[in-house]
């Protein structure tokens, strides 16, 4: 147990490392030592001077980063973007750190390393200590969690080589994880000296966040000595210091760290006080990403209690909040419920829950898919940069033996003219040396040439491997969504069959039948799901794209018959406006206005939805608005409601598969067109489909 136990501590303390790289920079500007959010954001408004304006936003995605990462990414871009304009690469290596920070937290460790070594690279140009501390503490925790154990103390040597003699907090956190490396890689004795030295610096320094970081590594000491009770005197003490200093941020972490440590040790009654006040406390104080973590353990702990009736109690309370819940802590929140609904004997409810939970798992192996795929596709894009600076260099080495060339044959031309008299030897000298240097330079040549020829080959196996495994995925998809369709369908029609066997014999059992619903419309929400998804993999080989002429209302009165349905129980209203003709690839075109017209109806709640197609044409494209009066897309959400699966509401309040408009997307792209959202929340959405007026041979992407 104490393995895991200590394995979880050292994450906190890497975790601190890259989340908190509070050390001096080597301008005006002190990164780090955040100030509260609202005082931030004032001094931004007040900021006359770029360079202060940089600083500020660069500080401000820091502060979010605890709180909302969608804003630290939003504000550590626009540092990113002025410092650039303003050349102040100071701010530009903190903005990336920044991103990097942000990558990790999301999960792209690859990203995070990449632009970790943009950081230090730009650290080391301009001799920054800040920039070269963080990056390189960054990526030393980057391998240590990755198990590459000599290339975290390579890069954290480095990092302890550029500190700074007055910088105690920087000084506690590189021993510290020195220490932490040192045990793991078996140097004991080092790693003791180094651990003691990393509490005598904590318990001497004024920082408090110095002593609250020795004290978590005393705490990390214990543990790995199998001294847990040590371990939580230590946590406490690290606490005391964040609370008698106002430290939130830090009281807050601690206090999630000392309940699972005291869970562990069967402290049940100690272990649910630092739950509640954590869970109440990161969100009263707006710390989200605390809140999701900690209200994710604190399901977990009460569901392993058995305490059925806190859970409920809690579920009651945090229901409005679900909708903001990360995907993890909603499955583990929804199974804790279910169990507790099951021991209350509602199976109906439970039922719900489990229903629901099946979806979310499925979203959340989407997102781990994309995850994997978006990891996959940056790494192949860095080695591809590899393969292609190492051309360019080539090429560089290539035009310089050229030029070498040229410059021996004027220095022969020049030595001729001024001795004249040794024109015969010089002769005789530069035709031997130009004979030896071009059977070299022809050797230099083929060495590179064959060098490109075998970079050329592997960038292009590379290329073919990844349109394979594009064309594999395609294909995985068709085919399991093809084979998925019979079961379902015979599940759908079994339910309706024992449904009416149940009526026939007079069986009345209301509960029975009402579990038979439910399996009947499992099925049938999953069969839909199944058609959108096979549609979806289909779109790159199911669809004519050659042009021809369009005239609205006519193609609005077959897309009507298909949405008949709907439109009349909606009581639903379409106006059309078209300024005439326009051309393109007619079935495409009816897809995307039956899909937009069809979201804007069901995300509808007024009494009489209102959908308003329009047609123009502007420049060299044509285009098409679906406009609607429905409940409108949040800002934040305007981007991630084109990716699959993405559902802003639970079924329960909205019908739909979540890839309707990720439909929408694939196939306006493969029209080599564009689509635009304009909407607020409550007020309703325009999308506006662009295609060029002309097809070219990249305008449909194949």
């Amino acid at each position: 147990m104490h393995i895991e136990i200590t394995k979880r501590l050292s994450c906190l303390l890497i975790s601190i490392l890259i989340l908190h790289p509070q050390l001096q920079a080597q301008h005006s500007h002190t990164y780090g030592r955040t100030q509260p959010l609202p005082q931030l954001q004032k001094q931004l408004q007040n900021a006359s001077d770029d360079s202060t304006k940089a600083y500020l936003l660069n500080e401000i995605s820091w502060a979010y980063h605890v709180r909302n990462l969608d804003s630290a990414a939003y504000y550590a871009n626009a540092a990113l973007t002025l410092a650039r304009q303003i050349n102040y690469p100071s701010a530009e290596g903190r903005a990336i750190n920044l991103q990097a920070v942000i990558a990790y937290i999301r999960q792209y460790p690859v990203k995070s390393s990449a632009l970790n070594h943009e950081v230090l690279k730009i650290g080391k140009a301009i001799q920054d200590s800040f920039l070269i501390t963080a990056a390189c503490n960054d990526l030393s925790s980057y391998h240590s969690v990755n198990g590459n154990l000599d290339s975290s103390f390579i890069y954290l040597n480095e990092s302890r080589a550029y500190l700074k003699s007055s910088d105690t907090l920087a000084k506690v956190f590189v021993l510290s994880n020195l220490a932490i490396l040192q045990e793991k890689l078996g140097y004991t004795e080092d790693a003791a000296d180094h651990f003691e030295k990393t509490i005598a610096l904590g318990q001497n320094s004024q920082d408090t966040v110095a002593k609250i970081v020795a004290a978590i590594s005393e705490a990390d000491w214990h543990l790995m000595h199998d001294k847990p009770l040590k371990a939580i005197a230590s946590l406490q003490k690290g606490y005391n210091y964040a609370l008698h200093s106002n430290n939130q941020y830090h009281q807050l972490l601690l206090s999630r760290y000392l309940a699972f440590l005291n869970k562990l040790q069967g402290r049940s009654e100690q272990a649910y006080q630092f739950y509640q006040k954590t869970l109440q406390e990161s969100w009263s104080k707006r710390y989200h990403r605390i809140y999701h973590s900690i209200l994710f353990d604190y399901v977990n702990f009460l569901r392993e209690e058995e305490d059925y009736a806190s859970i409920l109690q809690l579920y009651q309370t945090h229901k409005p909040l679900i909708p903001q819940m990360e995907l993890e802590t909603k499955v583990a929140f929804f199974n804790a419920v279910a169990d507790a609904y099951l021991h209350e004997q509602q199976f109906e409810a439970a039922a719900w829950l489990k229903d629901n939970i099946l979806h979310l798992q499925d979203s959340l192996l989407n997102l781990d898919r994309q995850r994997t795929i978006a990891e996959l596709q940056y790494k192949f894009k860095l080695e591809s940069e590899v393969v292609e600076n190492k051309l360019l260099k080539l090429e560089y080495e290539a035009s310089r033996l050229e030029l070498a060339q040229k410059n021996s044959w004027l220095t022969a031309a020049i030595a001729s003219l001024l001795f004249a008299a040794s024109l015969l030897f010089a002769l005789y000298y530069f035709y031997s040396q130009k004979k030896q240097h071009n059977e070299q330079l022809e050797k230099e040549v083929e060495a590179r040439t064959a060098q490109l020829k075998k970079s050329n080959t592997k960038l292009r196996l590379a290329n073919q491997e990844l349109e394979k495994s594009n064309e594999e995925l395609e294909r995985f998809a068709f085919i399991t969504s093809h084979d998925m369709k019979e079961p379902l369908r015979n599940i759908n029609s079994f339910s309706t069959l024992l449904d009416r066997r149940m009526q026939s014999i007079g069986y009345q059992d209301e509960q029975s039948r009402e579990f038979l619903a439910f399996i009947t419309r499992g099925a049938r929400q999953l069969h839909t799901l199944v058609e959108d998804v096979l549609f979806y993999s289909r779109i790159r080989q199911g669809y004519d794209p050659e042009y021809q002429d369009i005239q609205l209302e006519e193609r609005w009165a077959g897309i009507r018959e298909q949405l008949s349905i709907l439109l009349n129980e909606k009581n639903a209203t379409v106006e059309l406006f078209s300024s005439g003709t326009c051309r393109g690839p007619a079935p495409v075109i009816d897809i995307l206005i039956k899909n937009l017209v069809e979201n804007g109806v069901k995300y509808n709640t007024a009494a009489i939805p209102l959908i308003t197609i329009r047609q123009g044409e502007k420049d060299q494209h044509y285009w098409i608005s679906v406009e609607d009066n429905g409940i409108g897309i949040p800002t934040e959400f305007q981007e991630k409601v084109f990716n699959m699966f993405f559902r802003m509401h639970d079924r329960g309040t909205y019908q739909g598969t979540g890839l309707g408009l990720a439909i929408v997307r694939r196939l306006t792209d493969y029209i080599g067109g564009t689509i635009t959202l304009q909407s607020e929340e409550n007020k309703g959405s325009v999308f506006t489909i662009r295609w060029p007026k002309e097809k070219t041979q990249s305008g449909i992407n194949h």
